[in-house]
């Protein structure tokens, strides 16, 4: 895999740019890596305005706007898109998640994919040991990218993939940049 570093505050933060098998740094990278946004900019996707091939929209008191997708237990893309078109970067996505009473070990798989370059960021499954927030309460699930080369095209997505029986609600994507450039 590729590593690249970003300095925030004189403290040094490895980010993986491609999955690897090494479960433990990458969850120190996907669950506790946070940094600040340059300008403190962040642009909100919606999940209820985002595609989907499962789920239904559904009140939740807890979303931003009220408005949730649920998995309904069903396993498949629970949200995909929007298609946009990023500079090049280094970028921190926020998946905002809440997981039901019915779960089991894999919850999750969350991705940051590249068409135009051809670059799929696909980070370690979410599992049940992986949950830091209390059942039926939201969570941010952190990770970071660089997007190293700029197409011009809108080609960029955000994916939630979810397992078979689990009840997830995905409130919104956050994304924002982190770093205007990158190393290497």
């Amino acid at each position: 895999f590729r590593l690249s570093t970003i300095t925030n505050n004189n403290q040094t933060k490895f980010i993986f740019l491609y999955p690897s098998n090494l479960d433990e740094v990458s969850q120190i990278s996907a669950q506790k890596t946070k940094v600040q946004c340059l300008n403190s900019e962040s642009i909100i996707f919606e999940a209820e305005e985002m595609p989907r091939l499962i789920g239904n929209v559904m009140y939740d008191p807890q979303a931003t706007g009220s408005k949730a997708v649920y998995s309904n237990l069903e396993e498949g893309v629970l949200s995909y898109g929007p298609y946009i078109s990023l500079p090049r970067g280094v970028y921190q996505v926020v998946y905002r998640v809440k997981l039901g009473e019915h779960h089991q070990g894999n919850i999750a798989i969350f991705d940051i994919n590249d068409l135009s370059a051809g670059v799929l960021n696909q980070y370690p499954t979410w599992e049940v040991k992986d949950i830091q927030a209390p059942l039926n309460n939201y969570q941010d699930i952190v990770f970071i990218f660089e997007n190293y080369l700029y197409s011009g095209g809108k080609q960029m997505e955000f994916r939630t993939q979810v397992y078979s029986q689990q009840e997830l609600w995905l409130d919104h994507i956050r994304l924002c940049r982190v770093d205007s450039g990158f190393d290497g």
